[in-house]
């Protein structure tokens, strides 16, 4: 069975739900482990985001911290621990998003 490409136009968008309608079809499709670090005071890019795409994403992981848009920054310990949990393997513990 081959390999076939898709190519989509994004834009980036405030809502990705409605303004990347071809994004929802095709993230189900996607099998590689995702971590997605949101900040719950994000006025830039809102929290609701993070959620369409874990929501979609089947082998993703969500964390919504206490946090601006840099939540590097803002919650940089908390961050920190975080990425450096899933580079130490948490992303082999992710499974799949049927089963949440």
């Amino acid at each position: 069975m081959g390999a076939s490409a898709v190519t989509v136009r994004w834009t980036p968008s405030r809502d990705y739900a409605r303004g990347s309608p071809a994004l929802a079809d095709l993230l189900p499709d996607i099998h590689t482990p995702m971590q997605i670090i949101a900040g719950r005071r994000d006025t830039a890019v809102p929290p609701v985001n993070s959620e369409f795409l874990h929501e979609r994403l089947p082998r993703s992981k969500l964390d919504i911290l206490d946090a601006r848009h840099f939540t590097w920054e803002d919650a940089a310990d908390e961050c920190a621990a975080l990425v450096t949990s899933w580079w130490s393997g948490g992303y082999a513990t992710t499974g799949s998003a049927a089963a949440r």
